[in-house]
């Protein structure tokens, strides 16, 4: 079941909702800005070291939970679609986009959005 996301801005640091399938909202609460959240995991970027994956299909770049190393990638699409990717250097893109992509990785990881294997994958889908 798809999980919806909204942002309240009515305060300096703006609330993540999580709206159930019935309409519910739970989980509200400070968007974590990666230095804790509920369940005391953080993400954070302290070693830029992105590189194109070995596919060929967008970036690959790493994130630090405690003594935890998580894989993050971006896809080609998404780098297209939202960050002006068309033709240009994928880890170029990346570079220029750095802060916005780690943050989307951050709030998937924090939400528990995570692939098998505890890494984070973010596609078009994750940017509309």
């Amino acid at each position: 079941m798809p999980i919806n996301l909204t942002r309240s801005c009515s305060r300096t640091v703006p609330k993540l909702y999580v709206i159930e399938a019935s309409g519910a909202r739970t989980g509200e609460g400070d968007i974590p800005t990666g230095e804790e959240d509920m369940g005391g995991h953080a993400l954070e970027f302290p070693a830029p070291e992105e590189k194109e994956d070995f596919q060929g299909d967008g970036v690959v770049f790493w994130g630090q939970d405690g003594e935890n190393r998580v894989r993050c990638k971006i896809i080609r699409d998404a780098l297209d679609d939202h960050f002006g990717g068309d033709g240009k250097d994928d880890v170029s893109v990346f570079r220029t986009n750095r802060r916005a992509i780690e943050e989307i990785a951050r709030r998937k990881y924090l939400t528990g959005r995570r692939e098998k294997g505890g890494s984070i994958l973010i596609g078009s889908e994750d940017l509309e």
